[in-house]
């Protein structure tokens, strides 16, 4: 996965097609911000007309478990601490709940962004494709 930026080629996905199943993703590029975690899997069938496919983008990475553990746990130290310690200012308990929110709110909207951002562009392929095809 992080290892497609040293690799050369000219592809835009990476990932395995087999007969009656796929499961791609974007390559990363140097400098490429748009930090896309998104897979595709799904299948693809002829039927009378043409080729059906049908997929399933999922935004969610097996990179943000770690991170997502970590973080929840060190935000519930902290809660606890303000919560239980007798020094603590009361109202630190507010910037702590809006600094996690902030911290555990990015990752998701990354990941919804990613997701829409994989959708527009495997539609904009396929229909690209599609012509391709037609044109022949």
């Amino acid at each position: 996965m992080f290892f497609d930026i040293l690799s050369s080629g000219s592809n835009d996905y990476v990932g395995e097609v087999r007969p009656g199943t796929f499961s791609i993703r974007r390559r990363k590029r140097f400098f490429d911000m748009s930090m896309n975690l998104a897979t595709a899997t799904g299948t693809y069938a002829t039927q009378e007309n043409g080729l059906m496919v049908t997929a399933e983008i999922n935004g969610f990475s097996g990179v943000m478990i770690p991170f997502l553990i970590f973080a929840l746990l060190i935000y519930s130290v902290g809660i606890g601490s303000v919560i239980f310690a007798d020094g603590i200012p009361f109202f630190v308990l507010f910037f702590l709940l809006i600094h996690a929110a902030f911290m555990l709110g990015i990752p998701y909207f990354i990941m919804k962004r990613g997701t829409k951002r994989m959708a527009y562009e495997l539609e904009r392929d396929f229909y690209y494709l599609a012509g391709q095809l037609q044109n022949r």
